[in-house]
């Protein structure tokens, strides 16, 4: 597998790190696929090497395959109030974690023919995540 420098510690409400973990995923492209598939599911893998050898998989399976058309991807927003916005001081759990998955779908579809959406929606989730 190509050497990809990693991290001990993965902060999930870093916008570096999800940087960092894209960077990381590019450089994986050239892996072979059962090597990038061993990866995604080792628990002794650091977790930002987990995510891009995940996130690179996805890749590849999309640029590879020939289908093009429309596809909807559901986010459902049960307890998803902190984790959506940015972390402060008022929100120290906060990932802002609609924006990321945004950026790695656009990262994941870039340069095919798929048309995509991202439908965050509201489950009546209690804490009011809507």
């Amino acid at each position: 597998m190509t050497d990809n420098p990693s991290i001990d510690a993965f902060d999930i409400a870093s916008p570096d790190d999800h940087a960092r973990v894209r960077r990381m995923a590019d450089g994986m492209l050239p892996t072979p696929e059962g090597d990038l598939r061993r990866l995604g599911i080792d628990e002794g893998a650091a977790l930002d090497r987990r995510i891009a050898g995940k996130l690179a998989q996805s890749r590849r399976a999309i640029r590879e395959s020939a289908w093009s058309g429309r596809v909807g991807i559901v986010f459902a927003m049960w307890g998803e109030q902190r984790r959506l916005r940015p972390r402060s001081s008022g929100n120290p759990t906060g990932e802002d974690a609609l924006h990321v998955k945004l950026d790695q779908l656009a990262w994941v579809f870039e340069g095919t023919d798929i048309d995509w959406r991202l439908y965050p929606i509201d489950d009546g989730d209690p804490d009011d995540s809507a």
